[in-house]
């Protein structure tokens, strides 16, 4: 079935063409959904939900007919050919796109999803229970073939944007998701995420994980074509002439210094990502804000930018998961009791993750033009830590140190992918003010990203059991299984 494939053709394109557009999806839609940054103008108004068919059908078509399917076909070439490791690669791959996908629309086809060559045209959509269950099986049969003593095809290092052919990497890589991936299911206690994060914490030889910011999974462009960031191309004028930072996004980077009221402190990462229009202090347009009003109209005068200097350069790395995510996977499994260590360990992890997090941004900070006193020093980051707004304080309550935990796991989900959305959705945080202008989805954040009629017409048995689901509605406003919305209210009656 696969004599004319090669295993080694698909791993360049699933690495290097789909970081590009993943980024751009960064930019294009979670920035705008969770209130990054919002445009300004009058063509696009994704701040404002107007997103639908076009845009779903986008979604859907790169993550399922393009990268999982390309990941699939890797992984079932690789095994005709004998190559364990390329396998494995391929399966981690296909459970990253899967999982984004199932977290963007909810139940979808894994089970039959790529049997269209054994004739089911027509697959069922499993539920997100389902799906889930097999992306970790997946990541779990995937960690021990990168312990099976095959060596990644020396051939082939050159072409492994992110890890250069280091299965060590590759290993932490698809243990570090696979946390992410618990995490996102820990509110349902039938997946016993609680029990597998504390065995993958345990035992760091069968479950190597990040360790530093040294094995984050990010691709590294260059500064030649075809490998050059998406952005490389992009004028400022296009990047930046409509589009500013955002009210929320503000409010959470520039505080008051506990010290003295009067003056800003900034999070250290800010002037990093962004700048102020000229001299003018730093402000944020209304997200979501009427485009007519004379509020949203003042907030968009002298409102502040993303550093182009910083996103658009040639080889700006993209990060599809760093070891400070999985410092505050820790930190709140710590604070919930999935894992030892109650609020003590919740607060050494948390801190781990917020200067993780702060020395990852700090390494473009060559490119961002920062004044002096606006460079990162570790006693600033310890400034940072010990903030009124920010510190861990274990006499909180638990209530307050999960939203400082979802807060500053926020920021520091900045630039990837989709995952301040579905983390949003997941625990809440942050709480977002949500304006008049959001009209296209009544006022309602997105909850998830509706089927695209083309699935529907071509498989409408199986889809209209998933809509079913969904109590016959197939928009934006139903949860997701994982959602704490749907854990509150029982929607799935589970």
């Amino acid at each position: 079935m696969y004599e004319d494939l090669k295993a080694k053709n698909f791993l360049e394109p699933l690495i290097y063409d789909a970081s590009r557009t993943w980024s751009y999806y960064t930019w294009y839609w979670c920035d705008q959904i969770m209130q990054y940054e919002a445009f300004t103008g009058t063509t696009r108004e994704e701040h404002r939900y107007k997103i639908g068919e076009q845009d779903w059908n986008f979604w859907y078509t790169n993550f399922l007919s393009r990268w999982a399917v390309n990941a699939d076909a890797m992984q079932q070439a690789a095994h005709q050919e004998g190559l364990t490791i390329l396998e494995a690669v391929a399966m981690t791959l296909k459970a990253y796109y899967m999982a984004n996908l199932t977290d963007m629309f909810g139940d979808i086809p894994c089970s039959e999803a790529f049997m269209g060559r054994e004739v089911v045209l027509k697959p069922r959509y499993d539920t997100q229970q389902e799906d889930y269950r097999q992306l970790f099986e997946l990541l779990e049969t995937a960690n021990r073939m990168y312990a099976s003593g095959e060596s990644f095809p020396s051939s082939l290092t050159g072409q492994d944007g992110m890890f250069g052919g280091d299965l060590t990497g590759w290993r932490k890589f698809n243990n570090s998701f696979y946390l992410r991936c618990l995490m996102r299911v820990s509110g349902r206690s039938v997946m016993n995420a609680a029990a597998k994060m504390t065995e993958i914490l345990a035992d760091p030889i069968q479950y190597p994980i990040f360790e530093s910011n040294a094995d984050n999974a990010a691709v590294h462009y260059g500064t030649t074509a075809p490998y050059l960031s998406y952005f490389s191309e992009t004028t400022e004028q296009n990047f930046n002439s409509e589009r500013r930072m955002t009210k929320q996004f503000v409010q959470m980077t520039v505080l008051s210094d506990d010290d003295n009221p009067e003056q800003e402190f900034l999070d250290p990462r800010l002037p990093i990502w962004a700048h102020p229009d000229g001299n003018r202090p730093w402000k944020g347009v209304i997200s979501g804000g009427d485009r007519l009003d004379a509020d949203f109209q003042e907030s968009t005068r002298n409102a502040s930018k993303l550093r182009y200097s910083v996103f658009c350069r040639n080889n700006m790395p993209y990060t599809l998961m760093d070891y400070a995510e999985v410092q505050f996977i820790f930190a709140e499994a710590a604070l919930k009791g999935y894992i030892p260590g109650g609020k003590t360990a919740a607060k050494g992890y948390y801190q781990a993750a917020i200067a993780a997090s702060i020395e990852r941004w700090n390494a473009q900070a060559p490119y961002a033009e920062l004044t002096e006193d606006q460079e990162i020093t570790e006693e600033k980051i310890e400034r940072f830590l010990s903030h009124s707004a920010v510190v861990f304080d274990t006499g909180l309550s638990d209530t307050e140190l999960s939203k400082r935990i979802g807060e500053q796991k926020f920021l520091a989900l900045f630039w990837n992918g989709m995952e301040a959305w579905h983390e949003f959705r997941r625990t809440g945080y942050p709480q977002l003010e949500i304006a008049s202008g959001a009209v296209y989805n009544d006022c309602i954040l997105p909850t998830r990203f509706a089927y695209v009629q083309n699935s529907i017409g071509s498989n409408p048995e199986n889809a209209q059991a998933a809509i079913d689901r969904l109590n016959g509605n197939n928009d934006m406003k139903q949860p997701v299984w994982w959602s704490k919305q749907a854990i509150d209210s029982n929607y799935y009656h589970d």
